[in-house]
Order: C-alpha cells, then sequence, then structure tokens
C-alpha cells in the first residue's frame, strides 16, 4: 500500500471515529457536530426508509432519537475508497424509560458518501437490524 493510500486510510478511520465519539457525547451539540460532518444539503437515510435531507430535518431526526434514546458507539471495522467509507459498528442503546436500563446491542453497515479530499459527507446511508431495540420497546410499554 502506498503511502498516501495509508495516509487516506489513517484519515478515513480518524474522522470517523470523531463522528461516532461526538455523536455519542453526552453533551452533543447537534448542529456543531452537523456543521462539522455534513454538507449543507446532505441526506440521510436508513435501511429502505425516505431520505431526510438537510440541516433541520436530520436535525430533528436525530433529536427525535436523542429524546427516547442515548447511544454509544463502537467502531468495529472501517473500509476507505476513493469517494466512500464503509464502517461496521455496534450501537449500545438505552431507552430512557426503561427502568431496568437494559443495553441494547444494534450491529449495522454505515456508508460514508464522502471524498477523502473532503471534510463533510454528502449522503450516509445506515443498515441496521432494529428488532431487540423494538422487541425491548414492546416489552416496557
Amino acid at each position: 500500500m502506498s503511502s498516501s493510500l495509508s495516509e487516506q486510510n489513517q484519515a478515513g478511520r480518524a474522522w470517523i471515529q470523531a463522528f461516532y465519539d461526538k455523536m455519542g457525547s453526552d453533551t452533543f451539540d447537534i448542529e456543531s457536530w452537523y456543521n462539522e460532518f455534513f454538507q449543507v444539503d446532505a441526506t440521510l437515510t436508513h435501511n429502505s426508509a425516505p431520505a431526510i435531507k438537510g440541516l433541520n430535518d436530520i436535525c430533528a431526526h436525530i433529536v427525535g432519537n436523542r429524546a427516547r434514546q442515548s447511544a454509544k458507539y463502537v467502531v468495529k471495522h472501517v473500509d476507505v475508497v476513493p469517494n466512500r467509507i464503509y464502517t461496521e459498528i455496534d450501537a449500545l442503546i438505552t431507552l430512557k424509560n426503561d427502568p431496568q436500563k437494559m443495553k441494547i446491542i444494534l450491529s449495522g453497515l454505515a456508508v460514508f458518501h464522502k471524498k477523502t479530499d473532503e471534510s463533510k459527507l454528502s449522503a450516509l446511508r445506515t443498515y441496521v437490524d432494529s428488532t431487540p431495540l423494538m422487541e425491548r420497546i414492546r416489552a416496557i410499554s
């Protein structure tokens, strides 16, 4: 592997780690996070749901999720190619209304549409089986 490819991989991995570290922070600032990592008109797509586009809609979606749950992220694997970053993650979810505060592990794949020479993503697609989360929601409802 050439030195520049190695540097691109290291930079991509560092960018991903910063993305998830800030997203999982207890002092999460959604607008600062969005402005640091997303292009103005970026899109966010979960599984086969319709895409969510832009600052207001993406922030509203994330804030809505964070009102119901907290999450920490473990980056398991990262592959960096010139126009994408592929990541495997485990999200450790705790529902805020869960009296037992049970940790739910959701494993997923995220595809970041981001060129190696750019600092912000244009699109993010996530693929996660949320069955364990839905089962826990039903159990405590």
